[in-house]
Parts: C-alpha cells; structure tokens; sequence
C-alpha cells in the first residue's frame, strides 16, 4: 500500500498560490463583465485653460468655456477625481461673474465688470488638502459697449431672436417700427459714422431699400410705417436743417411744407389713411405738434401753454398723443403735460399726471389706449380703464414702455445700470414675457411691435 505524506509549504508557495488565485478571479470577474475599480490616483497639480484667449472683444455677460487637466506627481493627466469650481474677485466691479460645471473637466464662465480667478479644486487622500489650479481673467471694458450697438433683431414667442444682418456698406442698424407685413423702418449707419445714417424699410423677402435717391450725401431717419408700406420720417440734405417727409413705394419720397419758414420738422407716426403725426418748428425754440394730410395739408395742435408740444403717434381714427410744455426741466416750471388730440383737435390730458410730473407717452393704438412712462414703470391708459401699471419684472423695478400695438400689448426694457437690460413683452391681457438673452448680448431694447407679434428691436 503506497501512503501520500502532505507536502508542506513554505510561505513562498504560499505566495505564488494567492497571486494565482488572485489572478483566477480577476480573469472570473473580467470573463463575467464585472466593472472593476482601479486604485484611485492621487492629484498633484490642476492647470486651468480657456477654450479661446479673453481679448478685448469678451465683453459684459459673454461666456466661455473653461478646462481643468488634473495630473499626477509625475505630470501624467489622470481622471477621477472631482473638481469643483469657483470665482475669486481679483478687483471689485458692478457686475460679478459666475461659473456653471458643464462637465467632468469643464464649466462655462459669464463674464462680469470685474477682473478675477477661475478657480478649480481636486481632492487628494483622506485627510490631505485638495490641490488648486487658477487662471486670471481681466476687467472687461466699459467702452467696449459701444462696439455692439446697432445690432437689430426681429423676435417672435415661437423662433426667439433672428438678426437682420447690416447691408454692404453699413456697420449698424437702429430699427423703429414694424408694419403687420412684417416690413421695418428705421436708419442704417454707413461707414461708421453717425452723420452718415441712411433711411430705409427692410422685409425678409427684398432685404434693404434705402428712402433717399442713391446720391443723397445728407442725413435721413425713418420713424413709422403703415399697413401699406407708406413711410415717415425726416431727412436733411435737400435744404437747411430737418424735414418732414412721406415716402411711399410708387411716389418715392415728398418733403413736408415747413411751417413759418422754420428749419425744422420730423414725422414721428402714420396711420392708414396716409396721415401723419409730428412736430414741427414755429419760432426759434418753440415747436409744435402737427398733424398732416395730403387733402388737409398741415394743422398745428392746440395747446395749452406757450411752450412747446410734442406728438409722438397717430391712430387709425386721427387721434393723436403727445404733450405739451417745455421738452427739459427748468427748476419749478412746470413740466411736460401728456394729451390726447381727438380727430377734430380736441385735448384730453392723460389721467395720472398733474404739473409737474415726470410721465412720458410713446404709443397711441386704434383703442385709443396709450402707452407711456411714470416714475420709473411702464403704464398703459385709457378713458375708460384709467392707468394700469406694468408689474415689477425679475427684481428689476425700473421699466420703460417703447411701442404698442391694436391689442394693447406692449414692448420695452427694465434693468440697472451696468447689470443686464432685458426686453419685455406685456401682453394686453397681463401676461409680462421675457424676451431673454443670446448670448453675449448685453442689452436688448425693443423699438416696435406689429399685430402679430413680431417684435422688432436692437442688442448689443
């Protein structure tokens, strides 16, 4: 009979049978599809890197996109660990930055009138503190504003913003009034310069028609538009000053008879009818609203002082809003007066106002509401309804009204100096829209809105 004796180990086979053991059941694990974990790595250093240099042209509210590349002692990128971001102010400003994670390795930064540190943080061991990688960013410059201003716009509830890009030629676009055709008038800047801006009505479908002939060397604006493409504004080129003018597709342009030989007069409104809203010069310093017509000629409104009027928008029924009194401030003389002009000259002073008062009118709809500042919030009025006051919108108190259409509802801009500008839509039934903010924009102002909808403005 043969006997096997137990063979004894020695703790080297021992070892080699764990390894081998160890060895079955990782190739086990990884044959059963078992993740498995890898020894954490440990952080040594962070480099921070933007996904293009801030130069001169990131500007307020701009964002860019930030990477943090952990790595080891011995410079080898590794994963796992977190990071966690933050801002560090370098130098105090009105508007603070902020950062949002967007990855693992990467956050995005909105800029923000202040110079400071993109920070990023990863942990280590237990017990040991986390490694930090930062990278500094400049103070943008104010001035550097002006380099967005005249970028025009057309929004809508349902496409957001689409930008009218400028014609050759032009560097920027200042919009103000949008037909229900959804055709836009406003001045082109040609060359840079401010001197040089160029009426004209825009679509979608013909792009830019400018209102003056092609060797016009002056300056001309556009200011309203009716249904039917007929345009008002005012020029200056032909003769000495500013003039009133009506433009219209089939009769070119027509220059508005001045009043007393004066040098000075602007159409500010058209309605369907083809007549037009203004103001006009008839003594030196004094100047007056008007209402004009091709079969009426001129009719300066009534007023109520010697001062001055203003007429700011005309409505299907030849009612006409403005106000009367001086156009500034003059210690405690008494300020502007907002009225409402009936078809026949008749005055009605806009409820909510009384001498002197700090109330602005801008619109005037076929319901004959009319849409206006006072004190700082945007208002809608009428006969009947009285004042009725924009709510507050997103903590910015301060708002200004700039256009209305039939339905009642109304455009404008709340915001802060230096802090974000936001354009608003208050609809005639009281819903208060955010029009929002592309980004890199800054500022959007609304300058006009049709009966369908179409909101027409400048960003920068």
């Amino acid at each position: 009979m043969i006997r096997f004796r137990p063979r004894r180990e020695t703790s080297g086979h021992v070892l080699l049978r764990v390894l081998a053991a160890s060895s079955a059941l990782w190739s086990t694990l990884a044959c059963s599809g078992t993740e498995l974990q890898a020894p954490p790595q440990t952080a040594s250093s962070i480099e921070v890197s933007f996904s293009r240099v801030p130069d001169r042209a990131l500007l307020q509210f701009d964002t860019i996109s930030v990477t943090a590349t952990v790595r080891d002692s011995q410079g080898k990128s590794i994963s796992g660990s977190p990071v966690t971001w933050e801002i560090r102010p370098g130098s105090p400003g009105p508007a603070v930055p902020s950062i949002t994670p967007t990855g693992e390795r990467t956050a995005l930064v909105t800029m923000g009138y202040m110079t400071f540190y993109v920070v990023a943080s990863a942990s280590t061991r237990a017990g040991a503190p986390a490694v930090t990688g930062r990278i500094f960013v400049a103070l943008p410059p104010v001035t550097e504003l002006s380099a967005r201003e005249g970028q025009a716009f057309i929004w809508t509830r349902a496409a957001g913003f689409t930008r009218i890009t400028p014609p050759q030629g032009a560097s920027k676009v200042f919009p103000r009034a949008i037909n229900d055709a959804g055709q836009v008038v406003g001045s082109v800047e040609l060359d840079g310069q401010a001197s040089s801006r160029r009426a004209f009505v825009w679509s979608a479908s013909s792009g830019f028609t400018y209102l003056n002939p092609p060797d016009f060397r002056g300056r001309s604006i556009a200011n309203a538009i009716n249904a039917s493409g007929t345009v008002t504004g005012e020029t200056a080129g032909f003769q000495s000053g500013f003039h009133a003018f009506v433009w219209s597709p089939e009769s070119g342009m027509t220059i508005l008879p001045a009043y007393a030989k004066e040098d000075y007069s602007s159409g500010k409104s058209i309605n369907s009818a083809g007549q037009i809203a203004g103001i006009a010069s008839v003594a030196f310093g004094v100047e007056r609203a008007f209402r004009w017509s091709s079969v009426g000629g001129l009719q300066v409104l009534p007023v109520d002082t010697v001062r001055s009027s203003f007429a700011v928008a005309i409505n299907n029924s030849g009612q006409v809003v403005g106000s009367d009194g001086p156009s500034e401030w003059y210690g405690d003389l008494s300020g502007p007066m907002p009225v409402l002009w009936d078809a026949v000259g008749g005055r009605t002073q806009v409820a909510g106002c009384d001498r002197p008062c700090e109330m602005q009118v801008v619109a005037l709809n076929d319901r004959a509401q009319v849409a206006g500042n006072h004190d700082g919030r945007a208002f809608r009025w009428s006969v009947s309804e009285g004042i009725n006051r924009i709510p507050e919108m997103n903590g910015f108190g301060a708002s200004r009204a700039t256009a209305m259409n039939d339905g009642g509802d109304m455009v404008g801009v709340s915001g802060k100096r230096y802090v974000e500008n936001r354009g608003w839509l208050w609809t005639g039934g009281g819903e208060l829209i955010d029009l929002g903010m592309p980004p890199g924009v800054v500022y959007v102002k609304p300058a006009g809105i049709n009966n369908a909808g179409q909101v027409v403005g400048t960003f920068r």
